[in-house]
């Protein structure tokens, strides 16, 4: 469901001409989807459940909570994929550690944080090479929460 919305998203704003190349699914809630992918396809590998457990359930949370799309009207296409995205990613989580399915040590939460900012330095040489915002690193939008 998640590389499905994902692919809905990006056809909807082919046609609605918003630009497709500034809006290419490299968020960290994009990540997020990749993880659960691989995830599903091999799991109990545990780095991928220290990922979605220790860094990208809570910035699902924060993206319903603190919402980038807060400037367009409740009912547009982008709200609702952007709630509908991450609140599947929650369930995921949810789903999968209530199942006992999931299980973690806090010495993977250095992991994650490295895979972290190893993604952030790539994704950050890609905004200044192509004068990008992906992961939020050069403008909040005015939500300080990123």
């Amino acid at each position: 469901m998640l590389l499905i919305s994902e692919v809905i998203k990006l056809i909807v704003m082919k046609f609605t001409g918003v630009p497709v190349l500034e809006n290419l699914p490299l968020e960290v809630c994009s990540f997020a989807g990749y993880s659960i992918i691989i995830d599903s396809i091999f799991p109990g590998e545990t780095i991928m459940t220290e990922l979605l457990l220790m860094l990208f359930m809570p910035a699902a949370v924060m993206a319903l909570i603190f919402p980038t799309t807060s400037i367009l009207p409740v009912f547009n296409f982008y709200t609702i994929q952007q709630f509908l995205y991450h609140a599947l990613i929650i369930a995921y989580v949810i789903a999968r550690y209530a199942a006992g399915e999931f299980s973690f040590s806090y010495s993977g939460l250095w992991r994650s944080i490295l895979i972290i900012f190893i993604l952030m330095l790539i994704i950050y040489a890609i905004d200044t090479r192509f004068k990008v915002n992906f992961f939020f690193l050069k403008d909040t939008y005015g939500n300080p929460m990123l």
